[in-house]
């Protein structure tokens, strides 16, 4: 299982869907499965829809990534986005 820790989210007008930030633990493509568990209990599944890769030599593994809803209407800083195999569930 891969992990994304979510340090921000941009809600950009020229986008329908937020630009989320943070760091990837682990692999990642674009049309995966991901879970977002909140600390309340609520689950949300979706994909990710897309990537951009901006390599630094300060945050190496920090990536800015696009998920499907209802994923990204949900994701805030501090939450954590986890891969879910193709089966349904988590290894």
């Amino acid at each position: 299982m891969s992990k994304f820790e979510v340090d921000d989210v941009f809600r950009v007008s020229f986008q329908r869907l937020p630009i989320v930030t943070g760091f990837v633990d682990g692999e990642f493509t674009v049309g995966q499965g991901v879970e977002l568990a909140k600390a309340d209990g609520r689950v949300y599944r979706g994909v990710m829809t897309g990537m951009h890769i901006h390599t630094s030599s300060v945050a190496p593994n920090h990536f800015s990534i696009t998920f499907s809803e209802p994923v990204s209407d949900n994701v805030e800083p501090g939450d954590v986005i986890t891969t879910i195999d193709p089966d349904g569930g988590q290894p």
